[in-house]
């Protein structure tokens, strides 16, 4: 395997490569072939009929992208002209950095991207100090570090504004702060406390309920909602649970395997 890849983002010009046609990973491709894709054909038949006229770089020897090196199913196959080769891409890396004329061209609109995004943060930014600026209580509190603390300055710094609710839990948060104590860590922890906040995430395992719960005992903790429970905002709960604290925060940690102690669930 090459140690220098020539076809990564820094050393390519896309002037040298010649489109073959896609490429799948997955188990279906006999069914895709009957749809008469000669190109198709063609970039299939060169990978698994021919591979020693593949580029020997991240896709012959480790099943990921030539260009950028991340995991893909769906790809592009590209003939390179200066070294006689074939490579393979994702579909991402081909829709994006091999529809260039040149290298040149790349280049320009790479930079006219980066450019066009530091406008619009910087843009934003002065929103965002503007918003600041006529809510001075609110700097120092939205530095702390703090899960629904985080999420609100995230979104502030996304749409250069959050609600006047949003505002008063910030401070409410902040005042907080300072009475929190370290996560009680445990294979079998008896967690009572207030629901914070109960929504879907999505996760490795599919969408699932998560609840963010404030202890009686002034720490916080995040998880799956026990299994056939779903809570409102403020909702008053007891359950037993493994907690383990986070890697960066002593009074913020995650609980599992939750179950809820019969009967012990009340609301606002």
């Amino acid at each position: 395997m090459e140690t220098k890849n020539i076809h990564s983002i820094v050393n390519f010009d896309p002037a040298e490569y010649e489109y073959v046609g896609p490429i799948y990973l997955g188990d279906l491709w006999h069914v895709l072939s009957l749809m008469g894709a000669k190109e198709a054909d063609s970039a299939m038949d060169t990978l698994q009929s021919h591979p020693e006229r593949l580029y020997d770089g991240s896709f012959k020897n480790k099943g990921i992208c030539d260009h950028c090196g991340a995991h893909f199913i769906w790809g592009a196959m590209y003939y390179h002209k200066i070294t006689s080769t074939y490579i393979v891409v994702g579909w991402q890396c081909s829709a994006k950095e091999f529809g260039y004329n040149s290298r040149l061209d790349y280049d320009i609109e790479r930079f006219k991207k980066r450019l066009e995004k530091y406008k619009k943060d910087e843009e934003m930014k002065l929103v965002v100090d503007k918003f600041l600026a006529e809510r001075p209580y609110l700097v120092e509190p939205l530095k702390l570090n703090h899960p629904i603390i985080n999420d609100i300055r995230f979104r502030l710094n996304q749409w250069g504004t959050i609600s006047d609710k949003q505002v008063q839990l910030v401070v409410k948060l902040a005042a907080e702060v300072g009475t929190r104590k370290p996560v009680i860590e445990g294979e079998s922890i008896l967690v009572e406390g207030i629901v914070m906040s109960c929504k879907y995430a999505e996760t490795p395992w599919g969408t699932k309920k998560k609840m963010l719960v404030k202890d009686d005992r002034c720490f916080y903790i995040y998880g799956n909602c026990p299994t056939g429970h779903v809570f409102e905002q403020g909702t008053k709960v007891k359950f037993t649970a493994k907690v383990t604290k986070s890697g960066n925060d002593s009074t913020f940690g995650f609980f599992s395997g939750a179950k809820m102690v019969e009967g012990e669930v009340h609301g606002k």
